[in-house]
């Protein structure tokens, strides 16, 4: 009787780790479930990457970037030094444009280069061109812009502040939305 029951403590322990150990699986597995699905979704440019320009961009107004443009459309790799981000971040303040309308030219040309803009205001996204464009924020989150028509979305990327990259019909990283309070 009493193997029985030292029998049955020990089986109860190993059941019991047994789990603990799935508990813990599960909950690793969340995490990195988690992660995957926000990294997927739109991120700040504070905290990854965002695409680089594969070619030099214009503004919609057909003149050339600025330095600081084109210094924007650089942002620093996620394994910058912080002061590397930091001088990033300065430019995209400097040249920011507090406004609601992104001018959307030929080519893909866009004004301005930074858009500054509150949590939850309305965007119009105005295509000045005779061919349609794409403003691609993540693969889960792209606006579709038909040829010289304008197009209206809330600054609710990813819920929260921060700096959104985006490109235009692919060709790289084209631009900037910097969605604060």
């Amino acid at each position: 009787m009493e193997l029985e029951s030292q029998e049955k403590s020990s089986s109860t322990k190993v059941g019991t780790t047994v789990l603990a150990l799935l508990v813990l699986v599960a909950v690793v597995l969340s995490y990195f479930l988690y992660q995957n699905v926000n990294n997927s979704d739109i991120s700040s440019t504070q905290d990854t990457t965002a695409p680089q320009a594969t070619q030099p961009q214009h503004t919609a107004t057909g003149s050339a970037l600025s330095a600081d443009e084109q210094a924007v459309l650089k942002p620093p790799a996620s394994t910058a030094t912080p002061e590397a981000r930091a001088a990033h971040f300065a430019v995209v303040q400097k040249i920011a444009v507090d406004t609601t309308t992104l001018a959307i030219g030929a080519a893909c040309k866009v004004s301005p280069v930074v858009l500054k803009t509150k949590m939850g205001t309305q965007l119009t996204f105005k295509n000045t061109d005779s061919a349609p464009h794409t403003i691609t924020f993540s693969a889960k989150l792209s606006f579709p812009v038909p040829a010289n028509q304008s197009i209206t979305v809330p600054a609710t990327f990813g819920k929260i502040v921060g700096i959104y990259g985006y490109n235009c019909d692919q060709k790289g990283l084209s631009g900037m939305v910097w969605v604060n309070q």
